[in-house]
């Protein structure tokens, strides 16, 4: 069937995906559609190849003496009739070359279809160029090339400044890359393999052809996003916190995040995150001030040289910055303004502090622009975290006792130094009311420390005076006829309702 396939390819036959048995089940060379003879062994089971050698027209036009072959043998025996065309060429990363899928056909006929092959030999000009443009410039690439790591690290940088200064301008644009490369790129240069060669020779004639400089990167200036004005981290609480910038206005992630652990949740203040940081306090500034009725508003003009003139003066954030506003206009202008007057739902969500929350793992449990409604959902987890770092501190465990029944420690401090892994954090500690005894135990949150502490030290107190509640307990129960004989004598009315206060209080405890 070789030696018929290598003289007679004009009679190869491919079967039809779609058709009925109306319609001729195999299509030939350019196009000729027919039948299998219906003598043939194979009319009703040929596959889907077949070689047939002749094909003769009576009332149909049929394939006579027919076999099934092996599409693959048509390559072999015909490759120099094949036409092949390419289509979809496009950078692979991981193969490091420009690939496309091929297609060969033999008189029409699709002998194979979507083969991956390297696209370069058929067109090394636009395989040249998709390359620049989807590794080089994209960054669709991985290299360890020094040109490379310092272009994109240029990069990243220049697009925290754009993040930082909410300003989409300040990268130049793809098409100026690609010029640079086009410009210093040998033309021979198409895949990873023909970069390292290429780089190879010109470490001996220009080792720096790739290098862009930050000039050549930047449209405009942007020498005022400092890490002193747009800091990578802001300690918060006593702790570190990662900080970053995002420019992409409706996104929940838009303007600036603080990374916070799940165990600082209850610790953090919320008037210095008022301010976020240096760099934004002008823009802040700004808003507020335009949000303020008229007739207060007028007093600023001209109100950029006033925001900038007030975030200089406050780069070191102290207090609210809504009060540090309020008191500045009162200097300056003699004008009495309330924090009412702020209308802070009109500014824009990047002017308010986002926090995401995040484990001991790094993972996100919570994110939101609002404090309080992240600490009502997290806050027993937060001091959970908190109690349970609090107790790795070798020192701090050896104060915190349970079982207590008596105060038979010491004076208990205000506050706890807790260490974590370089890392300070405060405690206070309290007397917690377990039932039938007590528990010396830490908290994050002061006022929770200082509730818990109250119910503790009752607590302690009922376990020293139990005789005096007993008879309490039996003699004071009915108060009703002391309260009508009270309540007939002005001068022991007040008396009177704080004994009762107290009673209910020690009593019912």
């Amino acid at each position: 069937m070789s030696s018929v396939l290598s003289g007679l390819r004009g009679n190869l036959g491919k079967r039809n995906e779609e058709g009925d048995w109306r319609t001729p089940p195999f299509t030939g060379a350019r196009g000729i559609k027919f039948w299998p003879w219906p003598g043939s062994s194979l009319a009703k089971k040929a596959g889907k190849w077949i070689m047939a050698a002749e094909i003769v027209e009576t009332s149909r036009l049929y394939a006579r003496t027919i076999a099934d072959i092996n599409p693959d043998w048509i390559e072999s025996i015909g490759a120099h009739l094949l036409k092949k065309s390419w289509i979809e060429p496009h950078w692979e990363k991981n193969s490091g070359q420009v690939v496309a899928y091929e297609n060969g056909t033999l008189y029409g006929l699709p002998v194979y279809g979507q083969r991956k092959v390297p696209f370069a030999p058929k067109d090394p000009v636009l395989a040249r160029e998709i390359f620049i443009r989807s590794a080089l410039v994209e960054g669709d690439f991985a290299s360890q090339a020094s040109f490379w790591r310092h272009n994109s690290t240029l990069i990243k940088e220049i697009q925290e400044m754009e993040h930082k200064s909410r300003r989409p301008d300040v990268l130049v644009d793809d098409e100026t890359i690609f010029r640079f490369y086009d410009r210093n790129l040998g033309k021979e240069v198409f895949s990873t393999a023909t970069l390292d060669k290429w780089l190879a020779e010109q470490q001996k004639k220009n080792p720096k052809a790739l290098y862009m400089t930050r000039s050549q990167l930047m449209l405009h200036d942007a020498s005022g996003i400092t890490i002193e004005y747009f800091p990578k981290k802001l300690e918060v609480a006593g702790v570190p916190m990662a900080v970053f910038y995002n420019f992409d206005p409706g996104s929940p992630r838009d303007g600036v995040t603080l990374t916070v652990p799940i165990y600082a949740l209850n610790q953090i203040k919320e008037e210095p995150m008022e301010w976020l940081v240096p760099g934004m306090v002008k823009e802040k500034v700004q808003a507020l001030v335009k949000s303020l009725p008229q007739r207060l508003r007028r007093h600023f003009v001209p109100l950029p040289e006033w925001a900038k003139k007030f975030a200089t003066s406050h780069e070191i954030p102290s207090g609210s910055l809504y009060d540090a506003v309020i008191q500045q206009a009162k200097r300056d202008f003699g004008i009495d303004i309330v924090r009412e007057d702020f209308k802070l739902e009109q500014l824009q969500p990047h002017l308010f502090m986002n926090y995401k929350v995040v484990d001991v793992h790094g993972r996100q449990i919570g994110m939101s622009r609002s404090l309080p409604q992240l600490r009502s959902e997290l806050s027993v987890l937060a001091r959970e975290n908190f109690q349970s770092i609090a107790s790795q501190d070798a020192k701090v465990a050896e104060e915190l006792t349970d079982q207590i029944t008596d105060w038979s420690f010491g004076d208990l401090p205000e506050i706890m130094e807790i260490r974590r892994k370089g890392i300070s954090l405060v405690g206070h500690p309290a007397v917690v009311d377990k039932g039938s005894y007590c528990s010396l135990e830490v908290f994050d949150d002061p006022i929770e420390a200082r509730t818990r502490h109250f119910y503790g030290v009752r607590r302690l107190i009922r376990g020293r005076i139990k005789e005096q509640l007993k008879y309490l307990d039996k003699n004071l129960k009915d108060l009703q006829g002391a309260q009508i004989i009270g309540s007939t004598l002005s001068f022991s009315k007040q008396a009177f309702e704080d004994w009762t206060q107290l009673k209910n209080e020690v009593v019912d405890a």
